[in-house]
């Protein structure tokens, strides 16, 4: 156990944040904030380590774009059966409007604002 919490120990990472006197320690283990003058954080930095940079607002934005196009393809090869020529009930204009909506979607979100807005209830609704 000991050796395997060193090896843990050992891979920890911190990224920078906006803020210069704060870095963040990712959520994979264990997020929290930390002031960069902590000892830990100091002794990370000690060993030759580098924090990662901060994400810049129009990096995030295209984060939250891509996570946002990725749903949206995930949701359109889900209902890509339902507009085959041989799927029982054929393809409806619900349907068909559905998925327009999900291939129109990312284009309501030009802004880092409108995308960290986004909520469930945002996305379209399949019909059925």
């Amino acid at each position: 156990m000991d050796r395997r919490w060193r090896q843990i120990k050992e891979t920890k990472m911190y990224k920078l944040t906006l803020d210069p006197n704060i870095v963040k320690r990712p959520a994979g283990e264990g997020a929290y904030f930390l002031q960069v003058t902590n000892p830990e954080y100091q002794e990370w930095l000690g060993q030759g380590n580098q924090p990662e940079p901060a994400e810049t607002d129009q990096e995030k934005q295209y984060r939250l774009l891509a996570e946002l196009k990725t749903e949206r393809n995930r949701l359109l090869a889900e209902s890509d059966p339902m507009v085959l020529p041989d799927f029982p009930g054929g393809s409806t204009q619900a349907l068909l409007a559905y998925r327009q909506a999900l291939r129109d979607f990312p284009v309501q979100f030009p802004s880092l604002a409108s995308l960290e807005a986004l909520a469930d209830a945002d996305w379209p609704v399949r019909p059925f």
